[in-house]
């Protein structure tokens, strides 16, 4: 985030200038917190399902197991009964975690929201995170773009106005002051006749007027020297600012980019991963009943499930934070509904 240090006295315009864009700033932030709370919320949600369904699969596969060990299938032991349990009791904790980690996201959004009947009076939905349709354009135009609606690029904006007046001021000093002084002065007697002779005395009728031009120079060039001099060096200092802010800027917008692009191809990975874990999951409960799949391979297929799901949705978790992530870099007003 780039704040301008302006240490110089600014018109009212730019004030109020560089105000809107400090509010609109804070605005944009908490409105990026809702957001990253609120995909918290929907991957916690997803989080308990997944590890609730896997809770409820590994307790079919005991009973499954137990009438295996009742009919004396030799393909089971007692073992198998003690390792499904523990993996069992992982999960359990594991479900635990997701519902703590569900309720943290829940008092995240009460917070920032300032709503705090929200998920008690006000339900919250649990709706399923879907991949997002983005489309990526050109990162110079987002540049351009943020160039406008930035609110920390508005401020420098500001300050660089600002700056540039107080050169302007600062050169003014050593034009000398003009002023035009003047007078009217008049009376009027019925008793005394207007004089047209300035040599003879007016009486109580008369009429004057006077016009003077005058400058005033001020010799103190040394002073004004370093006053301006010093402000043209606020000025190169803002002006260097502004440009380490937008190079800030670009390779922020880069970053945001890489991400969305990097969430995507971990989406698709996990989209392939998830379909061969679920295939694998069902053979194996299809198999486990008449002892064609063991112990092992079936906790590790049910494993394999819920995992690739929980990376699935993660990879659309990131892939929208990163999504709202860019439109902050560019300066997109956040707090809207999209």
């Amino acid at each position: 985030t780039v704040m301008p240090m302006i240490r110089y006295e600014m018109t009212d315009t730019v004030v109020i200038d560089v105000g809107l864009a400090g509010i609109d700033r804070d605005r944009q932030e908490v409105a990026l917190e809702v957001r990253r709370a609120w995909y918290g919320w929907l991957l916690a949600c997803s989080a308990v399902e997944v590890l609730g369904d896997g809770e409820k699969r590994i307790q079919e596969a005991e009973k499954k197991l137990l009438k295996m060990l009742q009919e004396l299938n030799e393909e089971v032991t007692d073992r198998d009964l003690f390792k499904l349990r523990y993996h069992a009791s992982e999960v359990r904790a594991m479900l635990v975690k997701a519902r703590q980690g569900k309720r943290m996201a829940l008092a995240a959004l009460r917070f920032l929201t300032g709503i705090e009947e929200l998920g008690r009076a006000r339900p919250l939905a649990e709706v399923e995170l879907e991949s997002p349709e983005i489309r990526i354009g050109e990162s110079q135009d987002y540049l351009h773009r943020a160039w406008k609606l930035r609110p920390e690029l508005k401020m420098l904006q500001g300050a660089l106005r600002a700056a540039r007046a107080a050169v302007e001021v600062q050169k003014a000093h050593f034009y000398p002051d003009f002023f035009i002084a003047g007078h009217v002065e008049g009376s009027y007697s019925p008793a005394h006749d207007y004089i047209a002779n300035s040599l003879l005395n007016r009486g109580l009728t008369y009429f004057t007027t006077g016009l003077g031009l005058g400058l005033q120079l001020t010799l103190d060039i040394p002073q004004k020297m370093a006053r301006l001099e010093q402000a043209d060096a606020e000025l190169r200092r803002i002006e260097a600012q502004q440009q380490q802010a937008r190079a800030a800027v670009g390779l922020e917008i880069d970053q945001r980019i890489f991400d969305i692009e990097a969430a995507r191809q971990n989406h698709k990975v996990f989209r392939k991963g998830r379909r061969a874990a679920k295939a694998w999951m069902r053979s194996n409960f299809m198999s486990y009943g008449v002892g064609i799949a063991n112990t092992k391979d079936l906790l590790d297929s049910i494993a394999a499930n819920a995992k690739s799901r929980l990376d699935q949705d993660k990879a659309v978790h990131d892939m929208l934070l990163a999504s709202d992530r860019l439109d902050a870099a560019v300066g997109e007003d956040l707090g809207v509904a999209r």
